[in-house]
């Protein structure tokens, strides 16, 4: 799996998940991404971690979920399941 840095980042799942999810924060980092030359958002890893643990399983609502909400609160930025 790729490294952090210039054109990857990975963000927790907690990120978009329940009543305390961060979608201005997600937005902000796609824009950021998008402003520059692009690049990848991994959700659904945590802080020191290189992927998922062994066992995660995200649903397809909650990957529509993230690409609709990202549609919503930014302009010419795509994201993908």
């Amino acid at each position: 799996m790729s490294s952090e840095g210039q054109n990857v980042d990975r963000k927790s799942l907690k990120l978009v998940s329940g009543k305390t999810a961060q979608w201005d924060e997600l937005a902000k980092d796609c824009v950021a991404f998008a402003n520059a030359q692009g690049g990848r958002i991994l959700v659904g890893i945590e802080d020191g971690e290189t992927g998922p643990h062994s066992g995660q399983r995200i649903s397809t609502e909650l990957a529509e979920k993230v690409i609709k909400r990202i549609s919503e609160l930014t302009v010419n930025v795509a994201a993908a399941a």
